[in-house]
């Protein structure tokens, strides 16, 4: 500008900066525990439920599955609620709202769909220490396709952890990217309780080839690798008998259809367009199931 500098004291900024190669979520993380930072904590006034998420979608996503959270929580100071043997809901969901960002009409959380899930038991009073619930089962995340992974109370008594030390307004100027949905009793809100007001929550996150089938088993059967270029292995639970197997793509048009009559069977794919299908098992007991998976 022309002008002489006048002091050398306010030419350089200093800050820990940390970025973990397991942990995913927009709070900071502290610099010895590398765990998300809580400042503040926030309830849904008038509401008796609080379900806070993070965000996520990448092109190489598949290179991750997520397998639990970290997150904290107190309860007022007044109410004479304990934390000890309080239930909190874990969910991981596709977001399959079909929108670009966050000044599009058609954002909305009303398809999302619930691929892995589980609970959370304090063992004790821990107020405001960071915890870690685990998924009931690890879910690999799949290619552009956008998550949320979130966390629930429906007691109205326990005020999630908040990072209100940094804020995003420039971020999401920039992105269009919600960063901190929440939802209440009262709604669902891309952009939570502020662009400052940040769930102190992380999904943890590993190495998707790590990914064992006992990791992957479920209470019907697995199906694997996710996504996949020409096979899929699906390896059925026997107590419920033989299975119908149909794939069908995202428009319900059915690709194949065949019957299943051992417990581990190779299915050729080949075939299929690069994108998403569901494969559908009907077991002769009566049970059925699904699984999405990607086709590269």
């Amino acid at each position: 500008m022309g002008i002489t500098d006048e002091s050398n004291f306010d030419n350089s900024l200093s800050y820990d900066f940390v970025i973990s190669d397991s942990l995913v979520g927009y709070a900071s993380l502290d610099p010895i525990t590398s765990l998300p930072v809580s400042n503040a904590n926030y309830s849904a006034n008038s509401s008796n439920s609080l379900e806070m998420c993070v965000p996520f979608d990448n092109p190489n996503a598949s290179r991750l599955a997520v397998e639990g959270f970290y997150f904290s929580a107190v309860t007022g100071y007044n109410s004479g609620v304990v934390l000890d043997g309080e239930e909190i809901l874990l969910s991981v969901y596709e977001w399959n709202d079909v929108f670009t960002d966050l000044n599009d009409p058609a954002l909305a959380f009303n398809n999302l769909n619930q691929v892995a899930g589980g609970y959370y038991y304090y063992p004790g009073d821990l107020q405001g220490e960071e915890v870690y619930g685990s998924l009931t089962t690890p879910v690999q995340f799949s290619d552009n396709q956008r998550y949320l992974g979130c966390v629930k109370t429906v007691n109205p008594e326990v005020f999630f952890g908040f990072d209100t030390g940094i804020e995003y307004n420039r971020s999401i100027d920039f992105t269009l990217e919600a960063v901190s949905p929440i939802f209440t009793d009262a709604g669902q809100f891309a952009l939570g309780f502020g662009t400052d007001i940040i769930p102190a929550m992380s999904m943890k996150v590993f190495d998707s080839n790590e990914l064992t089938v006992d990791e992957m088993i479920q209470e019907f059967g697995v199906v694997y690798p996710n996504p996949t270029t020409d096979e899929l292995t699906v390896s059925l639970n026997q107590d419920y008998g033989d299975a119908q197997l149909t794939i069908v793509d995202l428009a319900g048009r059915q690709v194949q259809n065949k019957i299943l009559t051992s417990s581990t069977v190779n299915i050729d794919v080949q075939e299929l367009k690069v994108g998403q299908y569901v494969l559908v098992l009907e077991f002769e007991s009566g049970s059925k199931t699904q699984f999405k998976f990607t086709k590269r």
